[in-house]
């Protein structure tokens, strides 16, 4: 653990402290104010009747989305049981063809890089707020009220929720529960799809601010003790030519280092000025130089207020978004208590006047359990402790 890790959890455990102290010194509870060690919640009604509003305003437009919402929930618990189960099989016998499962746990500097950080958390509270907000509006749309509604703060994560009316839900038409079991993992599926198609048409998103066409390469970050770095490039600068050879993009100057040979000498052109490399080999192939960068295509600004670097992190957290509302959408779904998923397949069943369904849940629910703790554990085996 670096000094920077130790001294933010430091920072960070104090924090949480005073807060829980001052929490029973000025008796929260009293005002919907509930403070406990790395988790706070705030509990109000204030907003049962606009998101009451919104629900009703729309009522037949969220009617269709969310029975739309139900069929792809079907098809969710299928494709994720599937997805689970053949990377199981990979992760015993093809492990090349696996992909690693691991549990997404907000710790700054020990589970997630500091680099990565504020992408992870922006996505999921983002997906908490929306995947909360659709299951009251699902809720409501029915007559289904919700008792409660309000924010919390659990470790690092700051989200949204909603608390339904359990046994007046419990009471209504079995379509009204599919919608509402329905609505938060689909609603995610949703935005996850848009990030996917942003990201497709990344230069046509950012055209209003951004050049949509790269003219250079943006150095995001530098490799210590790298060509670059000891050369005094820095990161955020710009890359426009290698030895008077303009480099549009990454791909580009890919193209263009796979010509030069280690131990030679690179005269680079950026927004700051030029400079003299003398190039190294990489340590994964000894004939290859490198210029020890981290790179992304570089969008040259419409406006001189706008930064940079903000293409960059719109592509990230827009990566990020993709990665996490899609994956936690589809495990949400899992048949598994005390997921979405177990309490869906659960309507279904008695839908298909199925008796004694708690018996089904069961066997389900542990098989999923299996599934899931057979990927998260074989992962481990193979891939080890995994920082992203």
């Amino acid at each position: 653990m670096d000094e920077k890790t130790i001294i933010a959890l430091s920072v960070y455990t104090s924090v949480w402290i005073i807060a829980y102290l001052l929490g029973k010194l000025f008796h929260s509870e009293k005002y919907g104010l509930e403070v406990k060690p790395y988790y706070l919640i705030y509990k109000t009604k204030a907003f049962n009747e606009k998101i009451k509003y919104l629900s009703k305003k729309y009522k037949k437009i969220w009617k269709i989305i969310f029975n739309i919402g139900i069929a792809v929930g079907v098809g969710e618990i299928i494709f994720i049981m599937y997805v689970l189960t053949k990377n199981a099989y990979f992760l015993i016998n093809e492990v090349s063809q696996a992909s690693p499962t691991f549990l997404l746990l907000p710790l700054p500097g020990l589970t997630i890089s500091w680099e990565n950080f504020p992408y992870v958390i922006v996505s999921i509270s983002f997906l908490l707020l929306t995947h909360e907000l659709a299951h009251a509006i699902a809720s409501l749309m029915d007559e289904v009220p919700i008792k409660t509604a309000g924010i919390f703060f659990a470790l690092a994560v700051p989200g949204g929720f909603v608390e339904v009316d359990e046994e007046k839900l419990e009471k209504s038409e079995n379509l009204t529960k599919l919608r509402v079991f329905a609505a938060g993992s689909f609603t995610n599926i949703i935005i996850g799809i848009f990030m996917v198609l942003l990201l497709s048409n990344f230069t046509l998103a950012i055209s209003p601010f951004y050049s949509p066409n790269s003219s250079g390469v943006l150095i995001i970050d530098t490799v210590e003790g790298g060509a670059a770095q000891k050369a005094g490039i820095q990161k955020w600068d710009v890359i426009y030519s290698l030895n008077g050879t303009k480099v549009k993009d990454v791909k580009a100057l890919s193209d263009f280092m796979k010509k030069v040979l280690p131990n030679s000498v690179l005269l680079v052109s950026t927004n700051k000025g030029n400079f003299l490399l003398n190039l190294k080999h990489s340590l994964e192939n000894s004939s290859r130089a490198i210029i020890g960068i981290y790179s992304f295509n570089y969008y040259e600004p419409r406006f001189s207020l706008f930064p940079i670097q903000m293409p960059y992190y719109i592509y990230m957290l827009g990566n990020w978004m993709q990665t996490i509302f899609i994956s936690v959408a589809l495990i949400n779904m899992l048949p598994l208590y005390p997921l979405d998923g177990d309490r869906f397949l659960d309507v279904i069943l008695k839908m298909l006047s199925i008796k004694n369904t708690k018996r089904i849940r069961i066997i389900t629910s542990s098989i999923a359990a299996i599934i899931l703790g057979l990927n998260l554990a074989l992962s481990f085996l193979n891939f080890g402790f995994i920082k992203i």
